[in-house]
């Protein structure tokens, strides 16, 4: 009798493992897929964002123009947010696939 009990609560057990891995891989896959589409954004604005906003272009004496200061600072940021999109991603992906 003693080990039909065993028995039963070793299974009982299991499945609420079972359930609690299946939940957390459940929540890891949505994390990776929220994160990885936070990279895809970022990737694209980062893309339409290259060229230089009004204001962002000097003209020279020399009768060419150059970028100021401001737009290599505007692309350095959005460098960063692209760098830390990246991050999270692979951070996200990384825990799903240790969770498989």
């Amino acid at each position: 009798m003693k080990r039909l009990v065993f028995v039963f609560l070793l299974l009982a057990a299991s499945a609420v493992t079972a359930q609690e891995r299946t939940s957390d891989l459940d929540k890891a896959y949505e994390d990776a897929r929220a994160e990885c589409s936070a990279l895809k954004d970022a990737e694209d604005r980062r893309e339409q964002e290259r060229e230089p906003l009004p204001g962002e272009r000097l003209g020279t004496v020399a009768g060419t123009s150059r970028l100021t200061e401001k737009y290599f600072e505007r692309q350095a940021t959005l460098d960063q947010e692209l760098e830390r999109a990246r991050e999270r991603c692979e951070q996200a992906m990384k825990r799903w696939n240790d969770l498989k």
